[in-house]
């Protein structure tokens, strides 16, 4: 795969410089799991290239913590994958639009270890370890496997920011889209609890550096 170039991307109303890893050149399996994340995102208007990114500004992230450009290439390759355990999702839970129940909450859950599941053998054991592990909080209480701080994969602490940091600025049926202050103010919030706090303070250097 070639080195990712730099490209213009739109997020909340301010124009950000990103770094987008070529998949012209990724290999078949990779190819199908991107492709079937592609379709994730296509079905709902709300998460339209929400994979991309997510794992664009992974890379970014990674580079402001100081990661080397293979390792920061392998997370792009993981976090654009992330969610394609949510094509096993039923679309009438994935999509609802109200509240989901408890049991319909625990079955969108299962997503990160699905897809995990898929790409094994397809990414490396570390890359799959990113995935399944991107919904862990730094504290506890996240899933799959309730996870605590440094047990936590560095890769899979960078996904989670990423990912929450696109669910906060992005428009979705259950809320609006924050301001960058708002939502730097919201991951700030969350650090040393769902976040790992190095991450959230690279992802703050990011943003206010971006053009």
């Amino acid at each position: 795969m070639t080195a990712p170039p730099s490209s213009p991307e739109q997020r909340s109303g301010a124009r950000k410089h990103v770094h987008r890893a070529s998949d012209d050149q990724a290999p078949a399996p990779l190819s199908a799991r991107l492709g079937l994340a592609r379709a994730v995102d296509a079905k709902d208007p709300s998460t339209r290239r929400h994979s991309e990114r997510v794992a664009d500004l992974s890379w970014a992230i990674a580079g402001a913590l100081g990661w080397k450009t293979e390792r920061r290439r392998l997370l792009h390759e993981a976090a654009i994958v992330h969610d394609v355990g949510k094509i096993a999702i039923p679309d009438q839970i994935l999509f609802k639009p109200a509240k989901l129940t408890n049991g319909e909450y625990e079955t969108v859950k299962d997503h990160s270890r699905i897809g995990a599941e898929m790409l094994e053998g397809v990414l490396t054991v570390e890359q799959v370890a990113w995935v399944r592990s991107h919904h862990e909080w730094w504290a506890g209480g996240g899933y799959p496997d309730g996870l605590v701080g440094e047990q936590i994969p560095d890769g899979a602490r960078v996904i989670a920011v990423a990912d929450a940091w696109d669910a906060i600025t992005s428009w979705r049926p259950y809320g609006t889209p924050r301001s960058v202050e708002q939502a730097i103010a919201e991951c700030r919030a969350h650090m040393g609890t769902q976040f790992w706090a190095p991450v959230v303070i690279a992802l703050e250097q990011v943003i206010r550096d971006a053009p």
